[in-house]
């Protein structure tokens, strides 16, 4: 086993095929790791086959073309390796159009969390005559950071202007079961109010 903790070098650029029945999130982190192709596209803006195969695409096989190895061992074998024989790498454009609309389809299934990191007691948060004081000094500032990241998404990211965007309050805990807790009682749960063990996060921290 071995494990990757930060991308690969920008240099290496990685392909292979995903499969629309196990695309997940879990599967976007391993694109961003290692560079998929795919990834690239999606850092730039690019959403289309047109604009991927000319910006994407051809520059990367005429920079291979420079290279002492050439295209057939770098680019065919070892970029685009598919059941080990070597293809044409215009044979992934297709896949590139299907992958498109799997992700916006995963994206706009999941939710753009503001976490808010409060230095402040539990109970405090909990007591029905601090609330008035809270909705005003916190909740007001989260109802603006969620429509400020709307505005955003509308103009520089249409495709995920269907993304649901929620707010959640994170606290200091002491001594807790577990290294989160939720507290559902906040607000009705309107705004996701969570303690995280202060003692495991130092302890993890310092090691």
């Amino acid at each position: 086993y071995f494990f990757i903790n930060k991308p690969f070098p920008e240099e290496f650029i990685s392909f292979w095929y995903i499969c629309p029945n196990s695309f997940s999130t879990e599967e976007i982190q391993k694109m961003y790791y290692s560079n998929h192709i795919f990834y690239l596209a999606l850092t730039k803006g690019i959403f289309t086959e047109e604009r991927f195969n000319k910006e994407i695409l051809k520059p990367l096989v005429e920079k291979t073309k420079s290279f002492a190895y050439y295209e057939p061992i770098i680019l065919k074998w070892a970029f685009f390796r598919e059941n080990t024989t070597p293809q044409d790498p215009e044979h992934i454009i297709p896949f590139f159009k299907s992958f498109v609309t799997d992700y916006f389809d995963l994206i706009n299934q999941k939710t753009i969390k503001v976490i808010d990191i409060k230095y402040s007691s539990l109970q405090y948060y909990l007591q029905k005559e601090n609330m008035e004081t809270i909705k005003k000094r916190s909740v007001r500032k989260q109802f603006v950071y969620e429509y400020l990241i709307q505005q955003k998404l509308k103009k520089s990211y249409p495709q995920f202007s269907g993304v649901n965007i929620c707010s959640q309050f994170v606290l200091p805990g002491y001594k807790q079961a577990s290294v989160y807790e939720n507290h559902p009682n906040f607000m009705k749960g309107y705004i996701e109010l969570m303690t995280l063990d202060f003692e495991t996060v130092a302890d993890r921290y310092l090691s």
